[in-house]
């Protein structure tokens, strides 16, 4: 060895609490990764973040709507990659300070959004086998740490999706959760914000309730269309699943005036992120049509 070689060792041998050590998460290639309707592959729009939540929060499948503001993840997320059908991604650990402690769960959390009817995976395994390594800030980062892999999961430690189910090796589940307009509330505004419903802080023309209905912020002003018309007479409304509010068609001859549409109206869709209409009773008399919301 030499003299060079010889004091890295000793160094490393002397200090190694002094060191942050490096992680990676990561699945397999060309696996099979469905969604949750057990067709529909896994693609770029999937990140895969590596992270824990507080020691005092277990996340279950009843708690899905806090998971967002308790999970810290570390480093940013691994991108699923379509081509190899797999993600990998490398983190360094700086600290093991709350909630990366040792005795702490290790998780991996794939996701294609936050929203309710995203879709989600949720995995682990026990501490004795994924737990945090010593974290440090002080020296550059030592190489060839642990490694938290997706083909080390068990069934019973998927918390929310499935691994190894019918010839896929991760599929997830699509999560479906509200978001009362009292907690968006507390999520969205300062104190001695004006946060009632019929108030326009950002002056855009929608009112808190509406912006709460399309998942706009209420503090910028970003208004964009909520009622549309298409070509084929067809109404459409892009709404936000998980928001707890009535949707009603109003319409007017003259701009003024507007009352709910009475008759020739049929729904042709009602998904969690959109409504769909038809107008049915054609007549030469022009109106115009406006959307409504409640809450519920």
């Amino acid at each position: 060895m030499s003299v060079k070689n010889y004091f890295i060792a000793f160094l490393l041998a002397s200090m190694p609490w002094a060191y942050a050590s490096q992680l990676t998460w990561q699945s397999p290639s060309g696996a099979v990764n469905l969604q949750s309707d057990g067709v529909t592959t896994l693609d770029s729009s999937f990140e895969f973040l590596v992270g824990a939540f507080p020691a005092s929060f277990t996340p279950t499948e009843s708690n899905l709507e806090e998971w967002v503001n308790q999970f810290v993840p570390l480093g940013d997320p691994g991108i699923y990659l379509d081509g190899s059908q797999r993600f990998t991604r490398v983190a360094t650990l700086n600290s093991n300070a709350s909630p990366f402690e040792r005795t702490n769960r290790v998780y991996i959390w794939g996701r294609n959004g936050t929203i309710s009817g995203s879709e989600w995976i949720l995995m682990s395994r026990p501490v004795s086998e994924w737990t945090w390594p010593v974290g440090s800030s002080g020296f550059p980062p030592i190489p060839g740490g642990p490694e938290y892999r997706v083909s080390d999961v068990q069934p019973e430690d998927v918390v929310l999706g499935s691994v190894n189910d019918d010839g896929a090796l991760m599929r997830t589940s699509s999560v479906a959760f509200t978001l009362t307009y009292d907690d968006w509330v507390l999520a969205n505004f300062d104190e001695g914000d004006d946060s009632s419903p019929t108030a326009d802080i950002d002056g855009d023309g929608l009112d808190n309730l509406l912006e709460y209905a399309v998942g706009s912020d209420p503090q910028t002003a970003d208004a964009e269309t909520v009622l549309e018309m298409t070509s084929d007479s067809q109404l459409v409304i892009e709404r936000v699943p998980g928001r707890l509010v009535n949707w009603e068609i109003e319409s007017s001859t003259t701009l003024q005036n507007f009352a709910p549409f009475p008759t020739g109206l049929e729904l042709l869709e009602d998904l969690p992120s959109r409504l769909v209409y038809r107008i049915t009773d054609r007549t030469d008399v022009r109106r115009f049509f406006r959307a409504r919301v409640s809450l519920q």
